[in-house]
């Protein structure tokens, strides 16, 4: 599949759309980092979601950093998101060991542990 990195800004633009078949979208985290206190960001961020929805294209948001950013988004209805919130870079050597503990934290969360 083929992602479209920094959607929005620069050269990544929905011109692009009409030419290109982009599986994904991903909003550039230059947006995200005022989301969630700028109205002005908040339009474009929610145009954003509304393309991709309308092009039916998954869409993530790249740079998430704090909850009120992933809170924003979620209610926004971008559920898809990346950043330091999540997760620091990691070896690839290490990422089994990071899904396996993620998924065990899911399981407990999900069954009241």
């Amino acid at each position: 599949s083929l992602a479209m990195d920094d959607f929005g800004v620069e050269h990544a633009s929905m011109t692009n759309l009409m030419h290109v078949p982009v599986d994904w979208l991903k909003i550039d985290r230059s947006f995200i980092a005022e989301v969630h206190h700028n109205d002005r960001v908040q339009r474009l961020v929610r145009s954003q979601i509304a393309v991709a929805a309308c092009m039916q294209i998954d869409l993530i948001a790249e740079g998430v950093e704090t909850q009120e950013q992933a809170d924003w988004l979620r209610e926004a209805g971008c559920v898809l998101q990346q950043g330091f919130l999540y997760s620091y870079p990691i070896e690839v050597a290490d990422l089994a060991a990071r899904v396996a503990n993620w998924t065990t934290d899911c399981a407990d969360h999900d069954s009241g542990g």
